[in-house]
């Protein structure tokens, strides 16, 4: 299953201003590093737990609709599902109405459900079926819970004081265990 971001978070869950007055500075000239830095342990935190803290907007694309009628989306909590659609080789695509979808969102995992005998045979061979979802535990900063805001925040000012190179991609990136404890009443794994 492939997944696209159409839509990051309108603002992270711990702002430039609180992570500057955590690691005392002041003056704008690490305010770059510290905005990518922030973005970072978002998405690290995001990976390790398995859900979205603030609301964004995903495309996943499925190559079969599943037999069972139920989809379990990559990403969670599920909002809301924005469009359905279904591609062909040229490019084109068929909004399928959203009266054939139904999104049992809990976020543990989030499954939508479908009319199959109503849905269209897939076009192509391979990521035909598009599903476009908003996700997320909150759709502000200040409604995501307080343990995982810590969590980023103390994420973001480690690698800032560290100042060691991290690699994507790889693996788990190691975390110190007291943010992993911050994190782990909210973990669940998921594809994302």
């Amino acid at each position: 299953m492939s997944m696209i971001m159409n839509r990051a978070p309108a603002r992270e869950p711990v702002s430039l201003e609180e992570v500057k007055a955590a690691l005392g500075l002041s003056g704008v000239h690490e305010d770059t590093l510290l905005s990518c830095l922030l973005v970072a342990a978002r998405m690290v935190c995001e990976h390790r737990t398995g859900l979205v803290f603030i609301d964004q907007e995903w495309s996943f694309f499925l190559d079969q609709w599943p037999a069972s009628g139920i989809v379990q989306t990559p990403v969670a909590p599920v909002r809301t599902v924005n469009a359905v659609k279904v591609h062909d080789w040229h490019d084109g695509a068929v909004d399928l109405s959203l009266d054939l979808f139904d999104a049992d969102a809990g976020p543990y995992p989030a499954y939508i459900h479908f009319k199959r005998d109503r849905v269209p045979a897939p076009r192509r061979a391979y990521d035909s079926i598009e599903i476009v979802v908003t996700a997320g535990l909150a759709e502000t900063a200040d409604q995501v819970p307080q343990p995982i805001r810590q969590a980023v925040l103390e994420l973001a000012s480690e690698w800032f004081v560290a100042r060691e190179p991290v690699a994507f991609g790889h693996g788990d990136i190691p975390i110190a265990e007291p943010i992993s404890k911050l994190l782990a009443p909210y973990r669940y794994a998921t594809v994302h």
